[in-house]
């Protein structure tokens, strides 16, 4: 414990805070590159792509983010931030010269590896935390800015799908509003 202790203590500097500023940053910039292309398939007014729209909201909801930024650092912008960490980990050791006295210092190496593994462990949960925290943040904002619609909603023209009707009037998808808008629902 005193091991993984001393390694997380290594590990804070502000190479670990950039790339997850980096990470989070690219997490986001995802997100807003899906809902544009979301809404720019949605205004074409295909059913296929009202419920894509639907589904792009879904997976911008706070709770669905934790899934997206753990598939993200799954996929090979993980890696790579890992890589990243693991690389400056370890050769801040070599470069300050202390892997050797380190390594002969305490007596089982395996130990002191196994202590660096944990905390790379723990910092590539930290960056998923901090993705899920950017896209749960991000995601509500984006939903609304680029008037997706939300997960739950239906369109009255998807196939299958009766109107919705209340009192003579029906849910207008484009307004997402019951009202009798300029399109005749």
């Amino acid at each position: 414990m005193r091991l993984l202790r001393a390694e997380l203590r290594k590990l804070n500097r502000p190479l670990l805070w950039g790339v997850t500023a980096a990470a989070a940053l690219f997490c986001v910039l995802l997100a807003v590159g899906g809902s544009s292309n979301a809404r720019q398939e949605a205004r074409g007014g295909r059913a296929e792509a009202e419920v894509a729209a639907a589904h792009t909201a879904a997976q911008l909801d706070p709770l669905a983010a934790g899934a997206e930024a753990a598939g993200l650092m799954a996929s090979l912008p993980g890696a790579l931030a890992l890589a990243l960490l693991a690389g400056g980990h370890v050769g801040g050791e070599w470069s300050q010269r202390t892997l050797k006295n380190l390594l002969t210092q305490h007596g089982r190496r395996w130990q002191v590896l196994a202590a660096k593994l944990a905390s790379l462990w723990l910092a590539g949960v930290g960056l998923v935390a901090a993705c899920w925290a950017a896209l749960a943040v991000a995601g509500p904002i984006l939903v609304r800015v680029n008037h997706l619609p939300g997960p739950l909603s239906r369109s009255p023209r998807r196939p299958g799908g009766p109107a919705r009707r209340s009192g003579g009037r029906c849910w207008c998808w484009p307004c997402s509003r019951w009202s009798g808008c300029w399109r005749r629902c």
